[in-house]
């Protein structure tokens, strides 16, 4: 895919979580698919180390997930509070091609490699929120067995 392609396919994410966002200024970042799709396995431990790096940097998180409308693909990401410059950084480190940014309620889509605009707006986040509760039992045993 190309970026376009690719950003494209980023602009309509949804977002969900089991617990209320304690946030209002937060970066969505994740581990997952660093320019290229890669396994299960290898994307759980990823993220996890994403989690420990973090914790370790005193970054405010909480998981949450980000995915397509229809949540045929999806990823556990951190919501992180803290600047975007930081964030964005962060995510380069991952080899991340973007990430989300949430503002007064507006949702960003953040490009954090040269080949990708370098921000806009897609929204607003409670647009594209989706409660926990409205998943099936399916769904959320499957967004749990994502994350290591």
């Amino acid at each position: 895919m190309t970026p376009q392609d690719l950003w494209a396919a980023y602009r309509p994410t949804c977002f969900t979580a089991p617990e209320p966002l304690a946030f209002s200024r937060f970066a969505i970042l994740t581990a997952w698919n660093p320019g290229v799709f890669l396994g299960k396995t290898e994307n759980q431990l990823r993220q996890a180390e994403l989690g420990k790096q973090l914790e370790a940097e005193g970054l405010p998180h909480t998981l949450i997930w980000a995915g397509a409308p229809d949540w045929s693909h999806f990823e556990p990401s951190y919501a992180v509070a803290t600047a975007l410059p930081e964030c964005e950084e962060v995510a380069k480190r991952w080899g991340q091609n973007a990430l989300f940014w949430v503002e007064d309620g507006g949702l960003w889509l953040v490009g954090c490699q040269p080949t990708f605009p370098p921000s806009e707006e897609v929204g607003r986040f409670s647009q594209r929120w989706r409660s926990w509760t409205q998943l099936s039992a399916a769904q959320q045993a499957e967004f749990r067995q994502s994350i290591v």
